[in-house]
């Protein structure tokens, strides 16, 4: 429930075109982000032999994605080695599949 609660402030925040499939489409998008951020987190508990251990190993693993996923910055312009990760990583394509397929369209409004 959470991530179609924020994710409908967020969808009506960016002003994308409020149309039944953009909107679906962007709920699918959070849940399969979800799903996926939640899958990495068993994979750390399985991994691991301590709680702490795994919540410790699984925010860097967050952090490190998140922050090569290009919801912040261009993935182009990251230097080579930063780039590899994300290959790997999930926010990464959440974000470009946000971004390519609802956010693009957007025309920009002038203040």
């Amino acid at each position: 429930f959470y991530p179609i609660s924020s994710v409908l402030v967020i969808f009506y925040g960016l002003g994308i075109s409020e149309k039944l499939q953009n909107l679906l489409m962007f709920i699918l998008y959070a849940v399969v982000l979800n799903i996926c951020m939640v899958c990495q987190g068993y994979f750390c508990g399985a991994l691991c032999e301590t709680d702490s251990t795994a919540n410790q190993v699984n925010s860097m693993m967050m952090i490190i994605f998140m922050l090569c996923s290009g919801g912040l910055g261009n993935v182009t312009s990251f230097p080579a080695f930063i780039s590899y990760f994300s290959y790997i990583s999930p926010q990464r394509y959440g974000c470009q599949g946000l971004f390519l397929r609802l956010v693009k369209h957007i025309e920009p409004q002038s203040l």
